[in-house]
């Protein structure tokens, strides 16, 4: 047979088909061809209307497949089911899937399913059921007999059990969450928002830093929809009053994203916020991140040293982890040994030991500092310092001779140094071992529909820039939606610390009389470097006055 056939998605009937005996090949070529020209038609249906295979056999080879058994009552005598499990299922479900329930006994409930893509609604039938699915095998015209039997007399059940759903009409919630999700995706989202308001579900996903509502046609109960996730998550789905959290992953083509899930009790129900973490992303290169040509050169001559602390600051959703990501990839070569130290993995970085921690075990960020720091390393990335054991971990590790990278909340770059003193770090070993401090924001890009004005009198002299400057401004088309902005850039507070801001972090020297010593050297602060990327078109004074207003 033709291998190049061979590589249609449809492999399990088809393997069964060439160990049948008797089955001519003329006709699995045909059965081929059929599959990749009749869209919308399953294998099964075509395998049975060929005449290679019965129903029965389709279905009792997948059983035999899958451990699972068949079911194929008599179709001269009443199916034996109580009719009122068909309440607890929704037709509307059971046509789209070509599934249909069987029985219930308040825990479990068995399903007949036709292909063995239909294993997979065992989250969906979970979450409307709040019911564990035991499937059984059964013909296809049992399938349909059944739930015409069962959903016969209920309004609006459409006669042909095959029938597409209508536009308008339900449709499952997974089909509706993966809808959410994957809309999340496209849109750039770093983050969606399920949440129980008092008469309907509320969906917002973060796009550049700002909240928008995500419009549907209908929208589910949102305890089904919470129910969902948590299932796919592999959450109690019955506890709703202890936070849990949790990832899953969807997967389109080669790509997937990871998402992180929280639940959180309120008044009123269960919020979810799910954040999204694309591993297939690679780190960017230095030169890719925005810093300004200075902050680019002092950042470089920093990771040319081989020992030291580099600190990255900012509030959440500031970019910190893909700026530490991008400053560890440009050290990852053969003769470098690299760990990161996560509570989740970020992305993946070839080349580089990733270490997990679990807290829950007392395999905390401490605990794989020092674990790290026996494994002779070059470089460590530490996910966050949030604790004095960490902050102590990261100085003493960074003084024996290691590159250590963390990042740290903050609002400046000098709030990083003032952090960690307050988190009990000596200022001997925090000037020593201190050689940078990056601060971040993240500001709107402007999309390429912005339009060019000239800068008001009072926005000039507020800001600092020149009279009569050109600059741009949001307009709205339909990339970004309406809004003027399409993606995000971070502006940066980069300091680098010399022999002068070294002996006056030892010295104990108040923050400000080093903030002065800082602006005198020249350093670029956050708000001047967002004002230089107004003046270049990347964005606009509305974004310069959000980041002011957070500073």
């Amino acid at each position: 047979m033709n291998t190049s056939i061979c590589h249609n998605q449809e492999t399990f009937l088809v393997r069964l088909l060439q160990q049948t005996a008797g089955v001519d090949e003329s006709k699995l070529n045909q059965l081929y061809e059929d599959v990749s020209t009749q869209n919308g038609v399953s294998i099964e249906s075509l395998v049975t209307r060929s005449g290679l295979l019965s129903e029965r056999e389709v279905a009792e080879a997948y059983a035999n497949h899958y451990l699972l058994p068949v079911f194929d009552p008599p179709a001269e005598s009443p199916p034996p089911i109580d009719p009122s499990v068909a309440t607890l299922l929704p037709y509307e479900f059971c046509r789209d899937h070509h599934v249909v329930p069987l029985s219930d006994d308040g825990k479990t409930m068995e399903v007949a399913i036709c292909t063995p893509d239909s294993l997979l609604l065992a989250d969906d039938i979970l979450a409307i059921t709040h019911r564990h699915m035991r499937a059984l095998f059964a013909p296809i015209s049992v399938v349909d007999r059944i739930t015409m039997s069962l959903y016969a007399r209920q309004p609006n059940v459409d006669r042909r059990v095959n029938a597409k759903a209508a536009p308008d009409g339900n449709q499952s919630i997974g089909v509706f969450v993966i809808e959410v999700l994957r809309h999340a995706v496209e849109r750039g989202a770093s983050d969606i928002h399920l949440e129980p308001l008092k008469d309907r579900t509320r969906v917002r996903l973060r796009v550049g830093g700002i909240l928008e509502t995500f419009h549907a046609k209908s929208c589910p109960p949102i305890r089904s929809v919470v129910d969902y996730v948590k299932s796919r998550t592999k959450l109690d789905v019955f506890d709703r009053v202890t936070p849990q959290s949790g990832f899953f992953r969807l997967r389109k083509g080669e790509d997937h994203t990871r998402f992180r899930v929280r639940t959180c009790p309120i008044s009123n129900g269960e919020k979810v916020a799910i954040r999204l973490l694309n591993k297939n992303q690679a780190p960017l290169k230095l030169n890719e991140l925005g810093f300004s040509e200075t902050q680019l050169c002092d950042v470089q001559d920093t990771l040319a040293h081989s020992n030291g602390l580099v600190l990255v600051g900012g509030p959440a959703r500031s970019g910190r982890r893909t700026t530490l990501y991008s400053c560890l990839q440009s050290l990852n070569e053969a003769h470098a040994n690299i760990y990161t130290i996560e509570d989740s993995i970020h992305w993946n970085l070839d080349g580089a030991h990733q270490i997990q921690t679990r807290e829950a075990e007392g395999f905390d960020i401490a605990r794989a500092l020092e674990t790290c720091s026996g494994q002779d390393p070059d470089a460590i990335l530490v996910q966050e310092i949030s604790t004095p054991k960490v902050a102590n971990c990261c100085a003493k590790v960074a003084m024996e001779g290691r590159l250590v990278f963390a990042s740290i909340v903050s609002r400046d770059a000098l709030s990083c140094i003032s952090q960690l003193s307050e988190m009990g770090v000596h200022p001997t070993p925090l000037a020593h071992s201190l050689r940078m401090v990056i601060s971040q924001r993240l500001v709107r890009k402007l999309c390429d529909c912005k339009t060019k004005h000239t800068i008001d009198p009072t926005h000039a002299v507020r800001w600092g820039i020149d009279q009569g400057a050109a600059i741009h401004q949001p307009a709205g088309c339909e990339q970004c939606r309406g809004t003027g902005f399409y993606g995000q850039r971070p502006v940066f507070e980069v300091l680098h610390i010399n022999s002068r801001l070294q002996h006056m972090i030892q010295s104990g020297e108040p923050i400000e009389v080093i903030r002065r010593a800082c602006l005198e050297g020249g350093t670029e602060t956050l708000l001047q470097h967002a004002r230089q990327c107004v003046l270049s078109g990347e964005t606009s004074l509305e974004e310069i006055q959000r980041l002011d207003a957070h500073l």
